[in-house]
């Protein structure tokens, strides 16, 4: 799609990384406009690079030096961060 599009996934259980894992965004897109709607939690392992809004029904754990760019939001649980995570609001792209 176009730099400027809008990505929605959706995962009806829970997503879940391995450690060291990298997401990589391409043509010109920006981590502002991913959205991962999460059923249950989301878990992302320690080294792992996310890019985009996360919304978990349930918690949100990230592992050490976890890199997320965009937010983490849980609705009826806790945001857990392990340790030395970097969280970093993404910037708009114009």
């Amino acid at each position: 799609g176009p730099s400027h599009g809008i990505w929605i996934f959706q995962s009806a259980t829970d997503v879940v990384t391995s450690v060291n894992t990298q997401m990589i965004l391409s043509g010109g897109a920006s981590a502002n406009n991913v959205f991962w709607a999460v059923g249950s939690s989301a878990n992302l392992a320690g080294m792992t690079t996310f890019m985009g809004n996360i919304l978990a029904h349930a918690s949100i754990t990230m592992g050490t030096n976890v890199k997320l760019i965009g937010r983490a939001l849980a609705g009826t649980a806790s945001v857990t961060l392990a340790g030395v995570d970097t969280v970093r609001l993404p910037t708009a792209k114009v």
